[in-house]
């Protein structure tokens, strides 16, 4: 078995059908994984070459994260996937993806790669996220790979060789915006993230989805509308975020906002609590 190609799934009371697709996918790969648990479920999967870390609690994503990279990295990997445990790629795509981001590694300064993702909720293919305007735009690109201000967790490569300049995920986030603000950390250094726009991954966005104007539109619950908008305030206040993505995001934040709140009244309790401690805090 190769040891030196790693995966990290962390876990959340999973839809165990789901998971064991992707772990089946990276065993047939040989690529050892890591299953960091953030609940007690139990993990039906007897797949040989499975890691389990298991934590007494919730600790976030961002921890858990970070919890299977550090063992990772305590073993000399070539690379680094993060997945999720609702995404899903063939083996045959999964193949691909890591042979291109061994190849991608080999030239300077590139942190992580990724593939574009297709959102089974609404059926959308989306590309990768760049500036239009003062806007953040994720549509798809022509060539083969282009360059990211940022790609999901799912699904993206890490480069061991720059996480230790770059720094592992933001603990502090919890859940969202963890890519975001790492992407972007990593390109005020100076390094850069590629989009693989001929690999696709399946993945789930959001808890459900429904119907506004003509759009499919992914809802998230009320505790993923918190830490949103709670981690969009706490990136305004970092230095190495740009102001230009943060005029972007903020537009983003109301619009978000002003949508749940037809959704329903009451989150504004949620987006009011998210501002206020995003606000107060000092981190």
């Amino acid at each position: 078995m190769s040891n030196d190609k790693f995966a990290v799934i962390v876990t959340f009371n999973p839809d165990q059908n789901i998971l064991k697709n992707i772990l089946n996918s990276l065993a047939s790969l040989s690529i050892k994984i890591i299953i960091v648990k953030n609940s007690n479920e139990f993990l039906n999967y007897c797949g040989d070459g499975v890691v389990v870390i298991q934590n007494s609690k919730n600790v976030g994503l961002a921890s858990a994260i970070n919890q299977g990279i550090n063992y990772c990295l305590a073993n000399s990997p070539r690379l680094i996937i993060l997945f999720d445990q609702d995404s899903f790629m063939s083996a045959d795509q999964l193949s691909a993806l890591t042979s291109t981001a061994i190849t991608l590694f080999k030239s300077k300064n590139i942190a992580a790669v990724g593939p574009s993702f297709l959102e089974k909720n609404t059926n959308k293919l989306h590309g990768f996220a760049h500036y239009k305007y003062f806007k953040i735009s994720s549509k798809r690109a022509n060539s083969k790979v282009c360059e990211a201000l940022y790609l999901i967790t799912s699904g993206t490569v890490l480069n061991p060789l720059y996480l230790n300049d770059i720094g592992l995920m933001n603990e502090k986030l919890f859940i969202d915006y963890i890519d975001t603000e790492w992407g972007l950390r990593a390109g005020s250094l100076g390094f850069k993230l590629l989009g693989l726009n001929n690999i696709i991954m399946e993945h789930l966005v959001g808890d459900e989805n429904c119907k506004f104007l003509w759009y499919r539109v992914p809802l998230h619950s009320s505790v993923r509308l918190y830490y949103q908008t709670r981690n969009s305030i706490l990136l305004y206040k970092m230095p190495h975020i740009s102001l230009r993505w943060k005029i972007a995001d903020l537009i983003y934040l109301i619009r978000r906002s002003f949508f749940y709140l037809l959704i329903n009244l009451d989150n504004y309790k949620v987006i009011l609590k998210g501002i206020f401690n995003g606000l107060k805090s000092n981190d």
